[in-house]
């Protein structure tokens, strides 16, 4: 316990906040005081290299905490000093200098360099796929949904984006696209979505064509004389499909449908077959969606 205490207890504690021109400076010390003790040839080295620090140091004692201590860097550069030097007065410099390097000129900062040889081991070098492995690491939501805008161009795709029918055989197609493995299966879209309709579900991603449901509503809008506050929930209507391509009637009694009237679709429209007309016309923009 005693050699532990006397020779392990002082060892320098490595902190990762410290400047790293500060650990070099410890290395460099730590160095000289084992070269003292082996008696190397190598002092002589360590000894010029602190004594270029303290000289250099020197230049920058117009700094406060340098001239603070001069009396250190005056020993280092001097060279009766370094012929009776000890481990001790080594350790004193190291504590001393160690936090003012930092403030000696870059192009006075001996640069160091390292030489490591790689080695290759042929008989393990593998080739791996790179992309399946980034896929995994998507989530399926991701997956999916990316998978559908680049697809977007796709017949059943297309169609949906259109408002056009879709057919059973379509719909099985789009199945066989959507449950790939590289996407997902369909247990995955059923933990994502529930029981969301297929043909739902693309809409919500790609929406609906403007010029479409425009042309939905513009039969609509030309024959009646609309007030400004039914003109605007149609507007909403129309931004509403052209984002989400799908519309659930509930929600025309709920916001954002209820910001002209508190009972929302039934209270901008008092004639009933207004109603009536308007949520056919959501209906059909419903069933065309599979």
């Amino acid at each position: 316990m005693s050699e532990i205490c006397d020779n392990l207890s002082h060892l320098l504690v490595y902190n990762t906040g410290d400047d790293v021109l500060a650990k070099r400076f410890d290395l460099l010390a730590l160095r000289l005081q084992l070269a003292v003790l082996n008696n190397s040839k190598s002092i002589e080295t360590y000894i010029q290299q602190i004594y270029d620090v303290g000289v250099n140091l020197y230049k920058k004692r117009n700094i406060p905490v340098v001239a603070n201590k001069l009396s250190t860097i005056n020993q280092v550069k001097t060279q009766e000093f370094w012929q009776t030097v000890s481990l001790d007065q080594v350790e004193q410099i190291r504590i001393e200098l160690r936090e003012l390097i930092k403030f000696i000129d870059k192009e006075d900062v001996k640069p160091v360099y390292t030489d490591f040889e790689d080695i290759l081991h042929f008989d393990k070098v593998e080739e791996r796929d790179i992309l399946p492995s980034y896929t995994k690491l998507q989530s399926y939501k991701d997956r999916v949904e990316s998978f559908i805008r680049k697809n977007k161009s796709h017949l059943v795709v297309n169609k949906l984006h259109k408002n056009i029918p879709i057919t059973e055989k379509e719909l099985a197609l789009l199945e066989t696209l959507l449950f790939e493995d590289s996407i997902g299966t369909k247990d995955d879209y059923i933990r994502e979505y529930g029981d969301m309709p297929l043909g739902n579900f693309i809409r919500s991603i790609v929406g609906l064509d403007i010029e479409v449901v425009n042309q939905l509503f513009s039969d609509y809008i030309q024959q009646e004389n609309l007030k400004p506050e039914q003109i605007t929930f149609i507007k909403t209507l129309i931004d509403y499909l052209n984002v989400n391509g799908t519309l659930d009637k509930s929600l025309l009694v709920k916001a954002p449908f209820n910001e002209a009237h508190d009972a929302g679709i039934i209270g901008v429209f008092n004639d009933e077959s207004d109603v009536r007309q308007i949520i056919s016309i959501i209906d059909a923009v419903n069933d065309n969606a599979g």
